[in-house]
């Protein structure tokens, strides 16, 4: 036997916007805003309950200092997921049965959020055969003669991927034997729609907005503290340099600037900005990605070759503070309009 819950897809918004290959947000986002997709639904709830700050650990959960962005959420998803009529089904299927479990999810018509394990996932960059870590794809299909499991997923890019059965289990045991995961944890977890009386109209966008707004002026203060981060990088660069993790470091920073970029620039089309001021906010935004992604170039040539530290760092610092300056320039700017928008 053989299904797929068609149409199903991954969240394009990125591409067709920004022209990057990035995840939105996180891998959950994702499967939740591929799901919404294939039921029908609105994704404005989810695309606008994300809000990122900057952060520096000393020391990160394999022993090392790291650098990031720390991704909120202003909801828990569930509740949102909930309010647009999908209930969130978790489960345990013991490892001998998941493949069956998974079978009768999608005979129900219900995708599959799972965690697997990204080391045994061939072909993601830096995870593969190096580091184990948990993650999340979303299954929506099987196919018992040729032994797959149709997943969307982020190894190269996020679009649909095959995996065999022998392999799905494998990942989703990796989560218990090295990542830290409880024995009785519900790593699978079922989107279950009910259906919905919402009507997504002009009125609904303005509700949601108006939320977003108001939500981001409230943690608006957690924000600006993060941005003391970059310079605590800047002063500790040499040290993270030499750290091969820097570059996943980096490539993280990159793709939820470039989540908040999309999220910005989507509002245009709701004429929230005054257009001199929009033209402001797109140049900080273009700047910010621009310099964040020289920045991992430089780090993948040391990384590379390890030579010229003292220059790539200089070169790096001074990136670094156009950075520090673009985005107190870009949050002034944004926090204005959205105060303006909200009277």
């Amino acid at each position: 036997m053989k299904k797929l819950l068609e149409p199903m897809s991954a969240f394009y918004g990125m591409k067709d916007m920004l022209g990057i290959d990035d995840p939105f947000g996180d891998c959950m986002c994702m499967s939740d805003l591929a799901t919404l997709n294939y039921f029908g639904l609105s994704n404005l709830e989810i695309l606008y309950n994300l809000h990122f700050a900057y952060k520096f650990l000393e020391v990160n959960n394999v022993g090392y200092s790291a650098f990031g962005l720390d991704t909120f959420m202003f909801e828990d998803r569930k509740d949102i997921l909930k309010g647009l009529g999908i209930t969130i089904i978790e489960k345990h299927p013991q490892m001998d049965c998941l493949v069956e479990s998974i079978r009768e999810s999608i005979m129900n018509n219900r995708p599959i959020f799972l965690f697997v394990d990204l080391f045994y996932q061939k072909g993601r960059y830096f995870y593969y055969n190096n580091q184990h870590g948990a993650h999340a794809c979303l299954v929506y299909g099987f196919d018992d003669e040729n032994q797959l499991v149709y997943t969307i997923d982020n190894y190269d890019g996020y679009k649909t991927y095959t995996v065999t059965y022998d392999m799905i289990v494998q990942y989703c045991k990796g989560i218990f034997q090295y990542c830290n995961f409880r024995p009785d944890s519900l790593y699978f977890r079922e989107y279950c729609f009910n259906g919905t009386n919402l009507e997504f109209n002009e009125e609904y966008n303005t509700k949601i907005l108006m939320k977003y707004f108001k939500n981001s002026l409230d943690t608006a203060d957690k924000r600006t503290a993060g941005l003391n981060s970059i310079k605590i990088l800047s002063e500790r660069l040499e040290d993270l340099m030499n750290l091969k993790s820097f570059e996943e470091n980096l490539s993280s920073v990159i793709y939820k600037r470039g989540s908040e970029c999309f999220m910005i620039k989507n509002l245009y089309q709701y004429n929230v900005f005054d257009k001199n001021i929009q033209l402001e906010i797109d140049s900080k935004l273009n700047a910010i990605l621009e310099n964040w992604a020289r920045i991992r170039s430089i780090a993948i040539h040391y990384n590379r070759s390890s030579r010229g530290l003292t220059d790539k760092c200089i070169n790096i610092r001074k990136r670094l503070d156009s950075i520090y300056q673009d985005e107190i320039a870009y949050s002034d700017l944004l926090y204005s309009q959205f105060r303006q928008f909200l009277k």
